[in-house]
């Protein structure tokens, strides 16, 4: 069988990465449609991971490789230079992408299909290009005699947490003995960046990365709601809890205030001044209302609202919140009113306010 797609992803069963997997499973892997997929877990003897093999989209085929070392960078290098070339697998594109991404698979598979359809060209996109290098990489490659690749200019471009490749593209870069080489002997190396090594082996078989536009390694979790990005990084319990409360109930896991507020249509409003008139969209984009404070909108818990530092909140009762493009928290509502809600913008203390849109108008409880 020819998988569609086979992704690599560095996992750990450490704190705090150990529930990242838990929540890669649930929404981490989008809108598989019919595409085959292969998903391998890149492992050490140390990570003890529960229930790894289930809870998968639909189509998603998981196998875990055991790696030698517990960095993310060496496991990654093992992968590429020993398992895939030793496991016969056969695929059409290949990634390798971080246990605290999202993407939508049918949709990036449909479009790289279509935009990077020369079967004959080596393809390795990136989130984005970067050539700045971790001394762990550094001395490796002086180590290897490989300095020329960073003497004069930065000639060593890598992408930036995620990357997807034809097998072009990785036939030629495995197929250059000094590429397999540098993985195989980085394998051994602990420390670094994983989105490195593979980078220079790129750069030793003369191939070269470019940026897609439609993936990015910033959190971006607006842009993805909206279609606009079909992979983002950055959303883990551990850095974003607030996307953690936000994606759960996107998939299915609805608080009772967000079912009651999705699809509806609000006044906003300050003590002087009428801001818009906002619809809390089902996909928890914030629609017919365009300022970078207000993104996105979520019920979030008082655990998380409390990085605020000085709202009062009512324990164990969650909030409707408004969210900038990156999952900082910009307003909390946390008054029901008789006809909205009241809220407190950032941590200045002003009032906001949502109206019920009386055409819209809902109960809210």
């Amino acid at each position: 069988m020819t998988y569609d797609l086979i992704i690599i992803v560095p996992v750990s069963g450490k704190e705090p990465f150990c529930d990242r997997l838990q929540d890669f499973k649930a929404w981490g892997l989008q809108n598989v449609w019919d595409y085959k997929i292969l998903v391998l877990l890149a492992v050490c003897p140390q990570d003890e991971l529960i229930n790894w093999d289930s809870g998968w989209p639909l189509g998603v085929d998981v196998q875990l490789v055991m790696c030698d070392l517990s960095h993310e960078a060496p496991k990654v290098c093992q992968v590429l230079s020993e398992y895939l070339p030793e496991s016969g697998l056969q695929y059409r594109w290949l990634a390798k992408i971080d246990d605290d991404s999202i993407t939508n698979i049918g949709r990036i598979i449909e479009q790289i299909d279509i935009l990077y359809n020369d079967p004959n060209y080596c393809w390795y996109l990136c989130t984005e290009v970067d050539w700045k290098l971790h001394p762990v990489e550094v001395n490796f490659i002086n180590k290897m005699e490989l300095h020329y690749l960073i003497e004069w200019s930065h000639l060593v471009n890598h992408e930036v947490e995620g990357c997807i490749l034809n097998a072009v593209a990785v036939n030629k870069i495995l197929g250059n003995d000094r590429a397999l080489n540098y993985l195989k002997l980085r394998a051994g190396v602990d420390g670094g960046y994983s989105d490195q090594p593979w980078g220079v082996a790129a750069r030793l078989s003369n191939v070269f990365p470019i940026h897609a536009p439609f993936m990015t390694f910033y959190a971006n979790l607006s842009e993805y709601l909206n279609g606009r990005m079909l992979h983002i990084h950055g959303l883990s319990r551990d850095k974003t809890p607030q996307f953690m409360e936000l994606m759960y109930q996107y998939i299915g896991n609805k608080p009772d205030i967000a079912l009651k507020v999705e699809n509806h249509q609000y006044l906003y409003y300050g003590p002087h001044l009428e801001f818009g008139r906002p619809i809390l969209k089902k996909n928890h984009t914030i629609r017919n209302y365009d300022h970078p404070n207000e993104k996105l909108w979520a019920v979030l818990s008082p655990e998380v609202i409390s990085q605020l530092g000085n709202i009062e909140l009512v324990p164990d009762k969650p909030c409707l919140c408004f969210l900038d493009n990156f999952g900082v928290i910009t307003t909390v509502f946390h008054t029901i009113t008789e006809d909205g809600f009241e809220g407190t913008y950032r941590n200045r203390g002003t009032k906001h306010y949502l109206k019920v849109d009386s055409c819209k108008r809902s109960k809210l409880g």
